[in-house]
């Protein structure tokens, strides 16, 4: 049933088109990755290694197919992660052996609001963190296998850390868990440190023999704690808002039977057996530090980081689903819980469109309203003129528009692959004046470097940055001609004459 669950609610991922921009920009990285890139070095990414590398061995192995692969590839482990963690509170009596309302609760809530069904980095950690969790739950007195599952746990903790920064904090957690339900042991502690520590040394030893450690230490650290999004020149790199908002209402029912969940259990937390309570304090440990995690994000936190909480909402809203024995009141919650994924699957159909939806302005589009992931009416004029073969000369686009790509089949001349990256670290790309700092600044010299040897054939500049970056490399792009298309301002380059 839920192997079926998974594929009804995310059939939508094989439309044509459908993409996201987080996906669209990974599988851009993967591309260049596949074709003999190294990241960081001559593929730009700001944030951690994991998820560019696992879109570029799809796409080494699959080709043209890589992306519907992967896609397929999440619906299977996202099964995996729901009915693993279904297992483990069925198994240690958190719920009733045939309750199967956790596993359909993260695969549903996992797709919606639908324009969150890629393999995000939040995604790709709740099945390690999970089974880091677990495998603290199972510690015993005997040492040899309480070893194993420490180092497993300390390993898979840091591919957490190494697939997004921000779930840090739910790291940290795990390791609070272990304190909490055990008198902490000096060997104990330095196993799981081992196991974290011989993962990150595995990755650092690959990103040192491709000479990528340098650029790692300032496009996928330092530019990625000091991104911030910009302000006085009206540039959004994702639809922050609407986004936000509407994962938002469509777990409002999740949210609010959770934390009645959450409350009822603990009002009744010493009429539980202890394994039960550890159970619910591991939940309770995965949900303080992802909303940590949230709040440390700030302004800068993305839809698809709400996934970090999926599972120990899921358990909270399981356990006062079961404690309902009230048939109309069942129906009541069922009733709340499905508002918000009935809404969304609505807007896939059609049925509901922006004017129809009091909480955001008629005035935005629909494929603004759903996270950007089919082409607008601009877009579509856009890859209309990309059949012209002129584009096997590659293109740089100046704004976070990774999707572009995708819709027109243009590879990425340069290694500004990553907007944001390129956005915090050039301070051309600007229209308004401020200070980067010197430790990620990319000099000119190696700007000019980069055009020299890769020199795109057409620049896409939806934000009128082009002219400013122009005018400081004057030689490098006279031969550049502007035109029109879809509104959006494009510079081709023109062949030199005889």
């Amino acid at each position: 049933m839920l192997v079926l669950l998974v594929l009804a609610t995310r059939i939508v991922v094989f439309l044509p088109d459908y993409i996201l921009p987080q996906e669209a920009l990974l599988w851009l990285c993967g591309q260049k990755l596949a074709s003999g890139g190294k990241l960081y070095l001559s593929v730009w990414y700001a944030g951690p290694p994991i998820m560019p590398w696992l879109y570029a061995a799809f796409e080494g192995l699959l080709g043209e197919y890589s992306l519907v692969s992967l896609r397929i590839a999440t619906c299977i482990y996202l099964y995996l992660t729901a009915a693993y963690f279904n297992g483990i509170l069925i198994q240690n009596k958190f719920i009733e052996r045939k309750n199967f309302l956790p596993g359909i609760l993260i695969i549903v809530f996992s797709a919606t609001p639908w324009h969150g069904m890629e393999l995000s980095a939040p995604l790709f950690s709740l099945l390690p963190i999970t089974y880091a969790f677990h495998s603290i739950l199972r510690l015993t007195n005997e040492k040899g296998g309480n070893f194993l599952r420490l180092f497993t746990s300390g390993f898979v903790l840091m591919l957490v850390f190494l697939a997004d920064y921000t779930l840090l904090m739910v790291v940290v957690g795990v390791i609070i868990f272990y304190l909490s339900i055990r008198r902490p042991r000096t060997d104990e502690l330095l196993t799981i440190l081992i196991g974290m520590g011989l993962c990150g040394l595995l990755f650092g030893l690959v990103l040192f023999y491709q000479n990528s450690l340098s650029e790692f230490w300032r496009t996928g650290i330092l530019t990625h704690f000091w991104f911030k999004l910009p302000e006085g020149e009206g540039l959004a790199f994702y639809s922050q808002r609407a986004l936000t908002l509407t994962r938002t209402i469509g777990w409002v029912g999740l949210l609010i039977i959770a934390i009645l969940g959450f409350i009822h259990f603990r009002v009744k937390y010493f009429t539980y057996t202890i394994m039960i309570r550890r159970v619910e304090s591991a939940q309770a440990l995965w949900l303080g530090c992802a909303f940590i995690s949230y709040l440390i994000a700030g302004r800068n936190l993305q839809g698809d980081e709400f996934f970090l909480a999926l599972l120990p909402l899921a358990g909270y809203t399981s356990k006062i689903w079961e404690l309902s024995r009230n048939i109309r009141l069942r129906v009541a919650t069922g009733g709340l819980l499905l508002l918000g994924p009935i809404l969304t699957f609505a807007g896939v159909t059609g049925l509901v469109a922006p004017k129809d939806v009091p909480f955001i302005s008629a005035e935005t589009s629909k494929s603004m309203l759903f996270g950007d992931c089919f082409p607008d009416e601009q877009e579509q004029e856009l890859i209309t003129f990309f059949d012209d073969p002129f584009t096997i000369s590659g293109v740089w686009i100046l704004g976070f528009k990774p999707e572009w790509h995708y819709w027109t089949k243009a590879r990425s001349a340069t290694r500004y692959t990553d907007f944001r990256a390129s956005y915090q670290r050039i301070s051309y790309l600007s229209q308004v004046n401020r200070e980067i700092p010197t430790s990620i600044k990319e000099l000119d010299i190696r700007i000019f470097r980069q055009f020299k040897r890769d020199m795109p054939g057409l620049i896409i500049d939806p934000g009128s940055r082009f002219e400013k970056f122009k005018k400081r490399f004057p030689l490098l792009f006279s031969q550049f001609r502007e035109m029109t298309v879809g509104g959006i301002p494009i510079y081709r380059r023109e062949a030199k004459g005889p």
